[in-house]
């Protein structure tokens, strides 16, 4: 079975940078070629497990979105709740997943050195410190792992995650393996979401990029930026990152009902909505606003909702609220940008502790027209 994104794992194949590895734990290093940069899609149209391709739905896993969004795959939380899963938990997962709850995944008494593959994908991923859950998407969008009830054959395991594995080629020797293709992905995405925060990565958070398929790519949010740079592909509907949030939000989904999945919620201010996040969404803390437009990246105000600063204009985004520059209820001279009232917040209805008032345009040293607008203000 060869999955759609086959070499999407293969280190931001934009770039023969990424394709170049430096992988600590391995103690090595591979050299590539810019022919290892693939050039059409053709190895992406494989997938044939069915289910994978139903479009998710009535999403509950936090740090998700109801609906496919190519700017904003996953939130940051998600991504890096490296403690999403217990190792037994995980267990319970492969004993009976999505997929047939008769028989087992192979997954489930699949050993390493003795030790069950369950425990070594947790440990893993509470090393690096990313969620356990974008390993086991990875193995099902690649080689369809999870789903399988028959152990694979040791050449399909040693690309199991297509870490280290050019298209067209074998797999560099270094990275053969089932648990160093499970080492090498998650210290792969981490270093690209890692990348993205220090805004030097082949994709960055808030920077237009254009993926294989030609399409301008705008992340609004760091893991975003990693999963792109791991998959310059959308290929909605059949493969690419649309099936990596595809499947990820299928697993999450089924984990959550069956009470597995756990929150990423530390902060205790924190208030973790879930979604993407934009300006006028409750806040608590600064993670409640990790989203980036460009180069300005969002914050919580005082007030309790997230904001970017402004001079005369705000960004809107597709399916969220429209957002208009006003003066800062709270410091004089200086322009937030508000949800404007509307059918999406229930004209201010859904957002706590705010009234639907009229304010006046911001303009600051911007060149904008005087405007009014009705915005979703804190209540006094």
């Amino acid at each position: 079975m060869r999955q759609h994104s086959r070499s999407s794992s293969h280190l931001a194949r934009d770039t023969v940078t990424l394709c170049c590895l430096s992988v600590a734990l391995l103690l090595t290093s591979i050299a590539c070629s810019s022919d290892d940069i693939p050039t059409s899609e053709s190895a992406y149209r494989n997938h044939t497990v069915a289910w994978d391709l139903e479009e998710a739905t009535n999403v509950k896993g936090d740090g998700l979105v109801a609906r496919f969004d190519q700017n904003w795959l996953m939130g940051d939380s998600f991504f890096t709740n490296h403690n999403a899963l217990t190792a037994e938990g995980l267990q319970l997962f492969f004993e009976r997943t999505p997929y047939d709850n008769e028989q087992n995944s192979w997954l489930a008494s699949y050993r390493v050195g003795g030790v069950l593959i369950s425990t070594k994908i947790v440990e893993i991923a509470h090393r690096v410190k990313i969620n356990p859950l974008l390993l086991l998407s990875r193995m099902q969008v690649e080689q369809g792992l999870v789903s399988r009830t028959s152990t694979p054959t040791t050449a399909r395991l040693d690309s199991a995650l297509g870490c280290g594995c050019p298209d067209n080629r074998s797999c560099y020797e270094s990275f053969k393996g089932f648990e160093k293709q499970i080492e090498c992905a998650a210290m792969t995405l981490r270093r690209l979401f890692d990348e993205s925060t220090q805004g030097r990565g082949i994709w960055n958070a808030g920077q237009t990029r254009k993926t294989l398929e030609d399409v301008a790519v705008q992340p609004a949010n760091h893991a975003t930026a990693a999963l792109y740079a791991y998959t310059p592909w959308i290929l909605r509907g059949r493969g690419g990152n649309w099936l990596v949030w595809n499947i990820t939000t299928k697993f999450a989904n089924d984990l959550k009902e069956r009470g597995l999945l756990l929150s990423a919620q530390e902060d205790t201010s924190c208030l973790y909505q879930g979604g993407r996040a934009f300006v006028g969404d409750p806040c608590g803390c600064a993670l409640d606003c990790a989203f980036w437009v460009g180069d300005q990246q969002g914050s919580c105000h005082k007030a309790g909702f997230c904001t970017l600063p402004c001079e005369g204009g705000c960004p809107d985004v597709t399916g969220e609220s429209p957002t208009f520059c006003v003066e800062d209820p709270y410091e004089l001279g200086v322009g937030v940008c508000m949800a404007k009232a509307s059918e999406e917040n229930g004209h201010c209805a859904d957002l706590p502790k705010t009234l639907d008032v009229t304010r006046p345009r911001f303009i600051g040293n911007s060149s904008s027209l005087d405007r009014e607008a009705v915005v979703c203000a804190p209540a006094p």
